[in-house]
């Protein structure tokens, strides 16, 4: 029993070792991106969120940040031994960031209809692990640093986009679990804690009002009353309103936003206004100048149409950037 029992005990020494380092480094938070941070990411404010929306009509990205907090104590001695030999040593405590790994859950129960979600176990199932490029170290001592992460590929932003319409994802939004992995400066090994995130996904839903104006079957009857209707249907303001995102959170798009700020953003306009397109040809329906125009003009005329406009040819177009000068009456001769 004797040569069975001291092995057992040491090694629940050395995982209580470990397991207590790992309770010392937290995934503290989520922290939102905001235009009153200058839409930076900053350590050590009181603000956090568990919620975020996704709208793929204009982006496949969501860039999740996040705050790691280390609160080991600093192993760092400095000048402690003989007047002619002092003692000092590295502070072996500091937590340097490495993965991020991501799992996934959604409601399996079916809708009001008897229908279910249907997204693909193989890109959803299991825990998905993203290499983190950025130098991310947090101090010890409470020390606090932030990193963000891309929580989706692009074949999960398109699974998860044939998924949009038809379930409630407000009553059952898509959970993000999250946590952090890395090791210590000594090299030990360490995993946080999972924080879970929720996730709605739409599509078109965060079209600024007036983007668009209605030019009714036949066309308008002369350059005066094509006029009234842009001065009475579109709003002209900024390309983006409230946020940092486009098509995330509560950022708002209209047909000049500049989308620039998610590398790949174009690419997958382009995928969607040619998959998802209401004319004749796909090609129809996307101008490489015109992108964000493009996939404003698929929803509206694609999506948001009622049946009699379907059916009447009732065409929406995007909004000038401003309203142009109003034509001049004709003289009656």
């Amino acid at each position: 029993m004797k040569k069975f029992f001291i092995p057992v005990i040491f090694a629940a020494l050395l995982m209580g070792a470990c397991v207590e380092k790992s309770n010392l480094v937290v995934l503290d938070k989520f922290v939102p991106i905001t235009p009153q941070n200058n839409c930076s990411v900053m350590p050590g404010g009181d603000i956090y969120y568990h919620k975020g929306y996704i709208d793929l009509a204009f982006t496949r990205r969501y860039i999740l940040p996040y705050e790691v907090v280390n609160y080991m104590n600093s192993s760092q001695v400095d000048g402690s031994g003989a007047p002619d030999a002092p003692i000092s040593s590295i502070n072996t405590n500091r937590f340097m960031v490495k993965y991020v790994e991501i799992e996934y859950e959604w409601d399996p129960r079916p809708q009001a209809d008897g229908s279910r979600l249907q997204l693909r176990d193989a890109l959803w199932g299991g825990t998905r692990r993203i290499e983190v490029n950025e130098a991310i170290v947090v101090d010890s001592d409470g020390g606090q640093a932030t990193g963000m992460v891309d929580i989706f590929t692009e074949a999960q932003a398109i699974d998860l986009l044939e998924n949009v319409s038809g379930f409630d994802w407000i009553a059952s939004p898509l959970i993000i679990k999250l946590r952090v992995l890395g090791k210590l400066t000594d090299g030990t090994k360490i995993k946080t804690n999972t924080l879970t995130f929720n996730l709605i996904p739409s599509f078109g839903d965060t079209i600024q009002m007036g983007s668009v104006y209605r030019i009714p079957p036949g066309g308008f009857a002369d350059d005066k009353e094509h006029w009234e209707q842009i001065r009475s249907m579109c709003a002209f303001n900024n390309p983006i309103l409230g946020g940092c995102f486009s098509g995330q959170d509560y950022s708002m798009v209209n047909c000049y936003a500049d989308m620039s700020n998610m590398p790949g953003n174009n690419e997958w306009q382009k995928y969607i206004a040619t998959s998802r397109c209401h004319l004749g040809k796909d090609t129809d329906c996307y101008d490489p100048a015109y992108h964000v125009a493009s996939v404003v003009e698929v929803v509206f005329n694609g999506f948001r149409k009622s049946a009699d406009e379907v059916a009447n040819g009732t065409y929406y177009a995007c909004c000038p950037s401003e309203l142009p000068p109003e034509p001049e009456e004709e003289e009656e001769l």
